[in-house]
Protein backbone atom coordinates (compact mmCIF):
# COMPACT_ATOMS: atom_id res chain seq x y z
CA UNK A 1 0.00 0.00 0.00
CA UNK A 2 2.39 2.80 -1.36
CA UNK A 3 2.15 5.81 -3.73
CA UNK A 4 4.01 4.50 -7.26
CA UNK A 5 6.40 5.69 -9.48
CA UNK A 6 6.78 6.07 -13.33
CA UNK A 7 9.95 5.55 -13.84
CA UNK A 8 12.20 2.40 -12.07
CA UNK A 9 15.11 4.02 -11.14
CA UNK A 10 13.29 6.95 -9.72
CA UNK A 11 11.59 4.40 -7.07
CA UNK A 12 15.47 3.10 -6.90
CA UNK A 13 17.08 6.04 -5.88
CA UNK A 14 14.33 6.98 -3.00
CA UNK A 15 13.88 3.83 -1.68
CA UNK A 16 17.90 3.67 -1.42
CA UNK A 17 18.74 6.98 -0.16
CA UNK A 18 15.64 8.16 0.96
CA UNK A 19 14.98 11.27 -1.32
CA UNK A 20 14.33 12.18 -5.28
CA UNK A 21 15.09 15.31 -7.10
CA UNK A 22 12.57 15.99 -10.04
CA UNK A 23 11.49 18.61 -12.11
CA UNK A 24 8.34 19.35 -11.16
CA UNK A 25 6.85 23.82 -11.87
CA UNK A 26 6.89 25.69 -14.69
CA UNK A 27 8.52 29.20 -14.44
CA UNK A 28 4.78 30.76 -14.72
CA UNK A 29 3.38 28.34 -12.04
CA UNK A 30 6.35 29.61 -9.80
CA UNK A 31 5.70 33.09 -10.16
CA UNK A 32 1.27 32.26 -9.91
CA UNK A 33 2.31 30.72 -6.65
CA UNK A 34 4.52 33.67 -5.83
CA UNK A 35 2.05 36.15 -6.21
CA UNK A 36 -0.62 34.48 -4.50
CA UNK A 37 2.04 34.60 -1.50
CA UNK A 38 2.73 38.27 -1.76
CA UNK A 39 -1.31 38.21 -1.78
CA UNK A 40 -1.41 37.14 1.59
CA UNK A 41 -0.96 38.70 5.30
CA UNK A 42 1.25 36.48 6.92
CA UNK A 43 0.91 37.39 10.94
CA UNK A 44 2.26 34.51 11.76
CA UNK A 45 5.73 35.73 11.12
CA UNK A 46 8.51 34.94 13.86
CA UNK A 47 11.39 36.75 15.44
CA UNK A 48 14.08 33.83 14.01
CA UNK A 49 13.41 34.33 10.50
CA UNK A 50 11.70 31.09 9.63
CA UNK A 51 7.76 30.76 9.49
CA UNK A 52 5.19 28.19 8.15
CA UNK A 53 1.67 29.11 7.11
CA UNK A 54 0.43 26.17 9.59
CA UNK A 55 1.31 27.80 12.43
CA UNK A 56 -1.05 30.70 11.81
CA UNK A 57 -3.87 30.66 13.71
CA UNK A 58 -6.49 31.57 11.36
CA UNK A 59 -7.89 27.99 10.21
CA UNK A 60 -9.72 29.34 7.23
CA UNK A 61 -6.34 30.67 6.22
CA UNK A 62 -4.50 27.35 6.03
CA UNK A 63 -7.28 25.35 4.51
CA UNK A 64 -6.96 28.03 1.52
CA UNK A 65 -3.15 27.58 1.27
CA UNK A 66 -3.35 23.89 1.41
CA UNK A 67 -6.44 23.82 -1.21
CA UNK A 68 -4.23 26.27 -3.53
CA UNK A 69 -0.78 24.33 -3.24
CA UNK A 70 -2.10 20.67 -3.50
CA UNK A 71 -3.97 21.88 -6.83
CA UNK A 72 -0.66 23.43 -8.30
CA UNK A 73 1.24 19.90 -7.31
CA UNK A 74 -1.43 17.35 -8.62
CA UNK A 75 -1.46 17.89 -11.90
CA UNK A 76 1.83 17.94 -12.44
CA UNK A 77 3.06 15.06 -9.65
CA UNK A 78 0.63 13.31 -11.28
CA UNK A 79 3.25 12.73 -14.57
CA UNK A 80 5.88 11.04 -12.47
CA UNK A 81 3.53 9.41 -9.69
CA UNK A 82 0.62 7.40 -8.73
CA UNK A 83 -2.20 6.40 -6.14
CA UNK A 84 -1.35 9.19 -3.69
CA UNK A 85 -2.77 11.64 -2.19
CA UNK A 86 -1.35 15.38 -1.31
CA UNK A 87 -2.28 17.48 2.37
CA UNK A 88 -1.33 19.58 4.63
CA UNK A 89 0.14 22.13 1.86
CA UNK A 90 1.58 24.87 2.95
CA UNK A 91 4.35 28.26 2.38
CA UNK A 92 7.84 27.34 4.29
CA UNK A 93 9.66 30.98 4.29
CA UNK A 94 13.06 31.58 5.61
CA UNK A 95 13.86 35.39 5.88
CA UNK A 96 17.40 36.63 6.26
CA UNK A 97 18.20 35.91 9.90
CA UNK A 98 20.83 34.12 11.43
CA UNK A 99 18.94 32.24 13.47
CA UNK A 100 17.12 30.59 10.99
CA UNK A 101 18.83 27.43 11.29
CA UNK A 102 17.25 24.25 11.16
CA UNK A 103 18.47 21.34 13.41
CA UNK A 104 18.47 17.73 11.46
CA UNK A 105 15.58 16.19 12.44
CA UNK A 106 13.05 13.52 11.07
CA UNK A 107 9.22 15.15 9.90
CA UNK A 108 5.87 13.65 11.96
CA UNK A 109 4.56 10.59 11.46
CA UNK A 110 1.90 10.19 9.50
CA UNK A 111 0.39 6.43 9.13
CA UNK A 112 1.79 3.30 9.96
CA UNK A 113 4.81 3.26 8.68
CA UNK A 114 5.41 -0.68 8.89
CA UNK A 115 2.20 -0.72 6.08
CA UNK A 116 2.79 2.26 4.09
CA UNK A 117 5.40 4.65 3.35
CA UNK A 118 4.73 8.91 3.30
CA UNK A 119 6.87 11.53 2.38
CA UNK A 120 7.25 15.23 2.21
CA UNK A 121 7.50 17.25 -0.69
CA UNK A 122 9.23 20.82 -0.61
CA UNK A 123 9.70 22.99 -3.71
CA UNK A 124 11.52 26.31 -2.95
CA UNK A 125 10.17 29.11 -5.56
CA UNK A 126 13.51 30.64 -5.89
CA UNK A 127 17.24 28.64 -6.60
CA UNK A 128 18.35 27.49 -3.37
CA UNK A 129 22.25 26.95 -2.53
CA UNK A 130 23.60 26.60 0.94
CA UNK A 131 23.46 30.90 1.20
CA UNK A 132 19.75 30.98 1.65
CA UNK A 133 18.69 27.77 3.39
CA UNK A 134 18.75 25.31 0.87
CA UNK A 135 18.35 21.18 1.76
CA UNK A 136 20.62 19.66 3.72
CA UNK A 137 20.35 15.69 4.43
CA UNK A 138 21.91 12.47 5.14
CA UNK A 139 21.53 9.88 2.27
CA UNK A 140 19.59 6.39 3.49
CA UNK A 141 19.21 7.74 6.91
CA UNK A 142 15.46 6.60 6.34
CA UNK A 143 16.66 2.98 7.06
CA UNK A 144 18.70 3.86 10.08
CA UNK A 145 16.21 5.08 12.22
CA UNK A 146 12.22 3.78 11.38
CA UNK A 147 10.90 4.33 14.74
CA UNK A 148 7.59 6.58 15.09
CA UNK A 149 7.84 10.83 15.50
CA UNK A 150 5.22 11.92 17.41
CA UNK A 151 4.64 15.53 18.65
CA UNK A 152 5.08 18.60 20.22
CA UNK A 153 8.66 19.18 19.21
CA UNK A 154 11.19 19.51 20.91
CA UNK A 155 9.65 17.54 23.85
CA UNK A 156 9.44 14.49 21.89
CA UNK A 157 13.07 13.08 20.99
CA UNK A 158 14.21 10.70 18.68
CA UNK A 159 17.14 8.68 19.79
CA UNK A 160 19.90 11.07 17.89
CA UNK A 161 18.25 14.34 18.91
CA UNK A 162 21.25 15.05 21.71
CA UNK A 163 23.99 14.66 18.65
CA UNK A 164 22.00 17.16 16.02
CA UNK A 165 24.51 19.46 16.36
CA UNK A 166 27.51 17.02 15.49
CA UNK A 167 25.21 15.97 12.94
CA UNK A 168 24.83 19.51 11.12
CA UNK A 169 28.27 19.91 9.30
CA UNK A 170 27.61 16.26 7.94
CA UNK A 171 24.34 17.50 5.94
CA UNK A 172 24.48 16.83 2.32
CA UNK A 173 23.29 20.51 0.77
CA UNK A 174 21.05 19.81 -2.23
CA UNK A 175 20.94 23.17 -4.44
CA UNK A 176 18.07 23.56 -6.27
CA UNK A 177 16.34 25.38 -8.92
CA UNK A 178 12.61 27.45 -8.61
CA UNK A 179 10.25 24.83 -9.38
CA UNK A 180 11.91 21.75 -8.81
CA UNK A 181 10.84 19.47 -5.99
CA UNK A 182 12.45 17.52 -3.39
CA UNK A 183 10.75 14.20 -2.26
CA UNK A 184 11.82 13.18 1.34
CA UNK A 185 11.31 9.72 3.02
CA UNK A 186 9.65 11.77 6.18
CA UNK A 187 11.76 8.81 8.16
CA UNK A 188 15.10 11.08 6.34
CA UNK A 189 17.04 12.99 8.20
CA UNK A 190 17.70 16.39 7.08
CA UNK A 191 17.89 20.39 8.15
CA UNK A 192 18.99 23.90 6.90
CA UNK A 193 21.66 26.38 7.01
CA UNK A 194 19.62 29.99 8.05
CA UNK A 195 19.18 32.15 5.21
CA UNK A 196 22.68 34.35 5.00
CA UNK A 197 21.05 36.14 1.85
CA UNK A 198 19.11 39.41 1.44
CA UNK A 199 15.96 38.20 -0.11
CA UNK A 200 13.48 35.91 1.31
CA UNK A 201 13.24 31.93 0.64
CA UNK A 202 9.97 31.14 -0.14
CA UNK A 203 9.12 27.37 -0.67
CA UNK A 204 6.13 25.36 -0.76
CA UNK A 205 5.49 21.56 0.68
CA UNK A 206 2.96 19.21 1.33
CA UNK A 207 2.52 15.17 2.47
CA UNK A 208 2.23 12.50 0.23
CA UNK A 209 0.60 8.86 1.33
CA UNK A 210 -0.67 5.97 -0.23
CA UNK A 211 -4.37 7.44 -2.01
CA UNK A 212 -6.07 4.30 0.59
CA UNK A 213 -3.48 4.80 3.45
CA UNK A 214 -4.77 5.82 7.00
CA UNK A 215 -3.92 9.25 8.39
CA UNK A 216 -2.64 9.22 12.16
CA UNK A 217 -1.17 11.53 14.61
CA UNK A 218 1.02 10.70 16.83
CA UNK A 219 1.43 12.70 20.08
CA UNK A 220 3.44 12.81 23.54
CA UNK A 221 0.97 12.11 26.49
CA UNK A 222 1.80 15.36 28.54
CA UNK A 223 1.44 13.21 31.59
CA UNK A 224 2.56 9.53 31.01
CA UNK A 225 5.27 8.39 29.39
CA UNK A 226 2.70 7.28 26.41
CA UNK A 227 2.69 8.20 22.76
CA UNK A 228 -1.21 8.44 21.63
CA UNK A 229 -2.23 7.20 18.44
CA UNK A 230 -5.02 9.28 17.04
CA UNK A 231 -6.83 8.46 13.33
CA UNK A 232 -7.31 12.04 12.01
CA UNK A 233 -8.26 13.87 8.68
CA UNK A 234 -7.02 17.16 6.43
CA UNK A 235 -9.29 18.88 9.06
CA UNK A 236 -6.45 18.12 11.73
CA UNK A 237 -3.97 20.50 9.88
CA UNK A 238 -5.82 23.42 9.85
CA UNK A 239 -6.17 23.13 13.21
CA UNK A 240 -3.10 21.74 15.02
CA UNK A 241 0.79 22.93 13.72
CA UNK A 242 3.50 21.76 16.42
CA UNK A 243 3.45 25.28 18.39
CA UNK A 244 -0.31 25.14 18.67
CA UNK A 245 0.63 21.10 19.81
CA UNK A 246 3.03 22.32 22.23
CA UNK A 247 0.95 24.87 23.80
CA UNK A 248 -1.76 22.35 24.47
CA UNK A 249 1.46 19.89 25.70
CA UNK A 250 2.02 22.90 28.25
CA UNK A 251 -1.40 23.22 29.25
CA UNK A 252 -1.50 19.39 29.94
CA UNK A 253 -4.13 18.74 27.27
CA UNK A 254 -4.60 16.64 24.55
CA UNK A 255 -5.62 16.98 20.90
CA UNK A 256 -9.68 16.90 21.27
CA UNK A 257 -12.09 15.70 18.50
CA UNK A 258 -10.54 12.52 17.10
CA UNK A 259 -10.45 9.05 17.74
CA UNK A 260 -7.53 7.37 20.27
CA UNK A 261 -7.10 4.30 18.20
CA UNK A 262 -3.71 3.19 19.81
CA UNK A 263 -1.24 3.84 22.74
CA UNK A 264 3.12 2.68 22.59
CA UNK A 265 5.26 3.47 24.88
CA UNK A 266 7.84 6.29 24.94
CA UNK A 267 11.32 5.28 25.79
CA UNK A 268 13.63 8.80 24.91
CA UNK A 269 16.95 6.89 25.51
CA UNK A 270 19.71 8.73 23.73
CA UNK A 271 22.37 7.24 21.54
CA UNK A 272 25.86 8.40 22.25
CA UNK A 273 27.65 10.57 19.07
CA UNK A 274 30.25 7.68 18.96
CA UNK A 275 26.88 5.35 17.58
CA UNK A 276 25.08 8.27 15.57
CA UNK A 277 28.47 9.31 13.84
CA UNK A 278 28.72 5.36 12.37
CA UNK A 279 25.16 4.93 11.98
CA UNK A 280 24.64 7.77 9.45
CA UNK A 281 27.95 6.92 7.42
CA UNK A 282 26.94 3.59 7.42
CA UNK A 283 25.02 3.67 3.94
CA UNK A 284 26.62 6.50 2.41
CA UNK A 285 29.70 8.67 3.14
CA UNK A 286 29.20 11.96 4.38
CA UNK A 287 32.14 14.09 4.89
CA UNK A 288 32.52 16.91 7.61
CA UNK A 289 32.15 20.30 5.74
CA UNK A 290 34.22 23.32 7.69
CA UNK A 291 31.76 25.61 6.37
CA UNK A 292 28.67 23.78 7.85
CA UNK A 293 30.58 23.79 11.40
CA UNK A 294 31.15 27.87 10.72
CA UNK A 295 27.55 28.31 9.59
CA UNK A 296 26.33 26.03 12.75
CA UNK A 297 28.55 28.42 15.67
CA UNK A 298 27.18 32.02 13.33
CA UNK A 299 23.60 31.03 13.92
CA UNK A 300 24.29 30.04 17.24
CA UNK A 301 26.18 32.96 18.17
CA UNK A 302 29.07 30.95 18.94
CA UNK A 303 31.24 32.84 16.20
CA UNK A 304 30.69 36.62 14.82
CA UNK A 305 32.35 35.63 11.72
CA UNK A 306 29.84 35.89 8.74
CA UNK A 307 30.15 32.92 6.42
CA UNK A 308 29.90 34.27 3.30
CA UNK A 309 31.32 37.79 3.84
CA UNK A 310 33.60 38.93 1.69
CA UNK A 311 37.42 38.47 3.10
CA UNK A 312 39.65 41.65 3.11
CA UNK A 313 43.21 40.12 2.54
CA UNK A 314 45.80 42.31 5.08
CA UNK A 315 48.84 42.83 3.33
CA UNK A 316 52.32 44.68 4.20
CA UNK A 317 53.04 47.86 2.88
CA UNK A 318 56.50 46.67 2.42
CA UNK A 319 55.98 43.46 0.64
CA UNK A 320 53.03 44.53 -1.31
CA UNK A 321 54.00 44.60 -4.64
CA UNK A 322 54.03 48.41 -6.28
CA UNK A 323 51.93 49.00 -9.26
CA UNK A 324 53.08 49.99 -12.97
CA UNK A 325 52.04 53.56 -12.26
CA UNK A 326 54.59 53.50 -9.10
CA UNK A 327 57.43 51.61 -11.31
CA UNK A 328 56.95 54.21 -13.70
CA UNK A 329 56.75 57.31 -10.97
CA UNK A 330 60.28 55.06 -9.61
CA UNK A 331 62.38 55.96 -12.90
CA UNK A 332 61.33 59.68 -12.84
CA UNK A 333 62.89 60.25 -9.49
CA UNK A 334 66.48 62.02 -10.31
Amino acid sequence: MNFTFHKPEHRQHFEEKGYLLVDLLSPGEVADVLQFYNSMQHNHKTGYGFHVSLDNANPDFVRNINNRITAVMQDKMEQLFGNFRLFSGRFLVKEHNRLGLVTPHQDWSFTDESRSVSATVWIPLQDTAIQNGAIGLIEGSHLAYTGIRATPLPVFKVPFNDCSAKIFPYLKIIDMQAGQALLMNNRLIHGSPPNLSPKPRISIGAEMIAQTAPLYHYYLHPTENTVMQYAIDDNFFYHYSNAKLLQIYQNNETPQGFELVGKFPYNPIQQPWEMVGQIIQSAYEHPFRPLMQQIYAYSYHLSDIEPFAPQIQQTNPKTQPKSVWNWVKSKLQP
